[in-house]
């Protein structure tokens, strides 16, 4: 008897333990911001890939399933792939030319991996002889499928949060990771609750996430009476506890973190008497909620959650807003009072990560080290940086690199070093001295229009190769070869004004222009159903992870009044389309469609840069007006604010109904429709791929200058043919006075006669 009670308790555990557990499956080109074939040339190749880990889980298993295929023309006993976890090589396997296309499963050792990142390292050494191999022949190669490679990874739960600091394991851009959250709120949660608290709120979870998606969804504490009764009628205890409990839960959402935000009076009832006691001012705490269990069943799970509270909302909202501003390893308590957030301006923020024009800075003062560089290889060194969006210069100005770089003795024929700003070559050195040679402040003046608003980036492709000897089979091993960049090298920026051009897509993707701008204009989020709540702060919470900060001012309003702010962002219907919004667009997401098909406007799939001039060619000059619906389909257009006091633009994203605008807005936010967002138009029904990217609206100017000099060379660049009137008025003027003085002088030459 004793036995068999033994092993029903082993089973038991067995079960809950296999609960527990969850296997993650990640696309290994999920981790790579580059093509999804990953292909390894020469000699010898080596990629590291980093495979991000979140906190708080414990890996009981892993797994790579690699897809690859290599030269039919190698040497078996010489050509090997290995691959290396966290420096420690798990894998190796011979280059077959008779078996090109494998396939290994590899197992990851669960000791090796480390929360956070970890390091994925594919080696191979490609020979097609015994001796005189060139190491640059091209068919040494292998490639890597990293769409169809997958690593699964089997992990078993922590404990949970139980600081406030933990916040950020649940969210990290890593493996495990949870990928959804739900803000509570009570029924008779205050206005500013909504519309200025939950964003805050919202933002700062999606600013843990990093990079990667995250679902927010918004909904209200029930009541405990909505709870089925147990057979026996509840104890007054176990109503107490069941008040305190995560009963409010649905199915979907438990086992989750989830968060109450709201004022301590409104929270009350879910509030445990030692958590209402604590907060006295601006509140954040953790707390593992009890598991309820009657009639040997458990009702109601035990779960995690965040608390954001405060007597009022003033306190509410500045706990939200130190949420997002703290770093989560300085706080290791269970719960914080927040006196005071201090800053010296909101727009403060925005800048803290955005180039100044006009300033100079080191590339260390950029937070980059520099780049050194040894053996033969061809390498790039890629510096990335953020210019305000809307970043505007004459076509004269020009963006001074002041350049400290060596190179060492013994470079061959074929070394080298390129620059390139934004994907565009602009200067190359060959690295030729036979002794090396030292740079200091090497001057490179590049014309400032290779610059953009947003998000820009300097490559420095550096190609190190041996010296070739006359003598057959001897290549020179280069290992001696060494470059090093220095992080005292400097970027010069010219003075520039706050002016954009709109609407642009591209831009709003890249620096969540004009919603955030370092100018400080105005914008909100505005919902025609309190169902799209959900969704509109899933996007305050993109709009954050695209400038990397809190966007303090951005608000989520319900309605749409006759005036919004400058830049709005609205989310409708076809049944809810508000007044205003419909007829002066090119584009009609109301019932009655109207649509700008292609065909209709000589776009033929061609974006439009926003730098060119309007051609004829490129002008909407028509439409089909149709009745149907959008099916599936999210759209998004931005067009020209009708609705705002100044020049402004307007997003409007429309579905079939509010269920599907959640889904579509997860798309949307998702990193590959994101990143595929253009001109003025988008239509989509997945995460993959949009359904059509056009753009047909009339191109308009929003910002202003802020020196009126920098105003009149920026008007006379872009208007050059003003330039060729001066010189002819003045070629006029300088005519016309030479002729008067020589009339003059022939006169006084005839009176002298």
């Amino acid at each position: 008897m004793a036995q068999r009670f033994f092993f029903l308790l082993v089973f038991i555990a067995s079960v809950f333990q296999v609960q527990a557990q969850q296997t993650h499956t990640v696309r290994l080109s999920e981790l790579y911001a580059g093509d999804s074939t990953l292909r390894l040339e020469g000699a010898m190749a080596e990629f590291d890939l980093s495979v991000p880990l979140a906190g708080g889980l414990e890996v009981e298993k892993a797994t790579l399933d690699m897809r690859a295929v290599s030269s039919i023309a190698l040497l078996k006993q010489r050509s090997v792939m290995a691959i290396r976890f966290n420096n420690a090589t798990i894998f190796q396997q011979a280059l077959d030319p008779q078996l090109p296309n494998f396939r290994p499963q590899v197992d990851i050792p669960a000791e090796l991996w480390r929360e956070g990142y970890n390091t994925l390292t594919f080696v191979v050494a490609q020979h097609y002889a015994n001796q005189c191999v060139d190491n640059a022949a091209p068919e040494l190669w292998s490639e890597i499928d990293l769409f169809r490679s997958v690593i699964s990874v089997t992990t078993q739960p922590g404990s949970g949060p139980t600081v406030v600091g933990d916040i950020s394991d649940m969210f990290n851009a890593g493996i495990g990771r949870q990928q959804a959250v739900t803000l509570y709120t009570s029924g008779n949660a205050e206005q500013g609750i909504l519309s200025d608290a939950l964003p805050v709120v919202a933002q700062a979870l999606a600013l843990r996430a990093d990079y990667q998606q995250l679902a927010i969804k918004h909904d209200i504490l029930s009541d405990v009476s909505e709870i089925p009764a147990p057979s026996v009628p509840w104890s007054e205890e176990q109503l107490a506890e069941l008040a305190r409990s995560s009963h409010y839960l649905t199915e979907q959402d438990s086992g989750k973190l989830h968060v109450l935000v709201g004022t301590v009076s409104s929270l009350r009832e879910n509030l445990s008497e030692q958590t209402y006691n604590q907060i006295s001012g601006a509140y954040l705490g953790v707390e593992t909620t009890p598991a309820i269990e009657v009639d040997d069943e458990i009702r109601v799970p035990a779960s995690h959650r965040l608390i954001v509270s405060g007597t009022n909302s003033e306190q509410v909202m500045l706990a939200a807003k130190a949420l997002a501003l703290m770093d989560d390893g300085l706080n290791q308590d269970a719960s914080v009072v927040v006196d005071d957030v201090r800053a010296s301006s909101d727009d403060a923020l925005l800048k803290a990560d955005t180039l100044t024009p006009g300033e100079s800075y080191s590339l260390a003062d950029m937070g980059d080290g520099g780049a050194e560089y040894r053996g033969e290889t061809s390498t790039t060194k890629r510096i990335q940086f953020s210019l305000p969006a809307d970043f505007y210069v004459p076509e004269n100005a020009s963006v001074t690199l002041l350049l400290n770089f060596a190179y060492g003795a013994a470079f061959g024929q074929g070394s080298m070093m390129n620059v390139l700003i934004n994907g565009e070559l602009v200067h190359g050195l060959p690295l030729t001295n036979p002794y090396g040679e030292s740079f200091s402040q090497y001057q490179l003046n590049v014309p400032a229009r290779h610059l953009k608003g947003g998000t820009n980036a300097i490559e420095f492709d550096v190609a190190m190769r041996a010296p070739i000897t006359d003598v057959v089979c001897d290549d020179v091993v280069g290992r001696h070869l060494h470059f090093q960049l220095l992080p005292s090298s400097r970027i010069e920026l010219p003075k520039a004004g706050h002016v954009a051009r709109q609407p642009d897509l591209t831009l709003f993707a890249d620096a969540a222009y004009p919603m955030a701008t370092v100018s400080g204009q105005s914008a909100d989020i505005y919902i025609t159903e309190e169902a799209m709540r959900g969704a509109a702060l899933t996007l305050s919470g993109k709009l954050a992870q695209t400038v990397n900060t809190l966007i303090p001012d951005l608000h989520i309003v319900s309605g749409v009044p006759e005036t919004t702010t400058d830049t709005a962002f609205v989310l409708m219907t076809p049944q809810t389309v508000p007044n205003g919004y419909a007829e002066p667009f090119s584009a009609n997401l109301a019932n009655t469609k109207q649509w700008p098909y292609r065909i209709q406007n000589l776009l033929h799939n061609r974006l439009r840069d926003a730098s060119e001039e309007r051609k004829p060619g490129f002008i909407m000059h028509g439409a089909t007006v149709q009745q149907s619906t959008l099916g599936n389909m999210g759209v998004l257009v931005a067009q020209k604010n009708p609705q705002g006091q100044r020049t402004g633009t307007v997003f409007m994203m429309a579905a079939e109904n509010a269920e599907l605008l959640a889904d579509r807005m997860q798309d949307l936010t998702s990193p590959a429709i994101w990143g595929q967002l253009a001109g003025d138009f988008v239509a989509w029904d997945n995460s993959e791929q949009p359904e059509l990217v056009m753009q047909v609206a009339d191109v308009y100017v929003v910002g202003e200058f802020e020196d009126s000099w920098l105003q009149t060379r920026m008007w006379l660049s872009n208007h050059p043919w003003i330039w060729l009137m001066a010189l002819v008025i003045v070629v006029i003027v300088c005519a016309a006075l030479a002729l008067l003085l020589l009339r003059r002088r022939n006169k006084k030459i005839q009176e002298n006669w």
